[in-house]
């Protein structure tokens, strides 16, 4: 058992190591080069016209799924009986008309506070 551990069973010639590189690269085969693609416009463009093509394709979906949920324009919804057609002339006579009220209802408030205010200061604890 002592005589194998001094000596390695295996020997390497003398130069292997130093010329290895070299031989394995010419036993490689000769790799062809490889020319470069030219770039057509339309490659440019292909990835806008993909881009396109999905917001049109969802486009369409959301109008398909809109025309199924949605009822006729014919047909009258519950809520038309609420709506009236008031010309234009009527239309700024009642938002004056609730303007005024509403000063009308601020300015009541406003003396009801300021009442309430001064009779509470002048009230001496007894």
């Amino acid at each position: 058992m002592e005589k194998s551990t001094d000596k390695l069973p295996f020997t390497v010639p003398k130069g292997y190591m130093e010329s290895l590189t070299s031989r394995i690269m010419d036993s490689l085969p000769e790799k062809p080069r490889q020319t470069e693609t030219p770039v057509r416009p339309i490659d440019r463009i292909r990835p806008w016209l993909y881009l396109a093509a999905v917001f049109t394709g969802l486009l369409l979906f959301f109008r398909v799924i809109a025309d199924m949920t949605g009822t006729d324009n014919n047909t009258p919804s519950p809520t038309d009986s609420l709506l009236v057609s008031l010309p234009e002339a009527q239309d700024t006579a009642l938002y004056e008309d609730a303007y005024s009220e509403e000063e009308e209802y601020l300015d009541y408030l406003e003396t009801e506070y300021a009442t309430y205010i001064l009779t509470e200061e002048w009230q001496f604890p007894e």
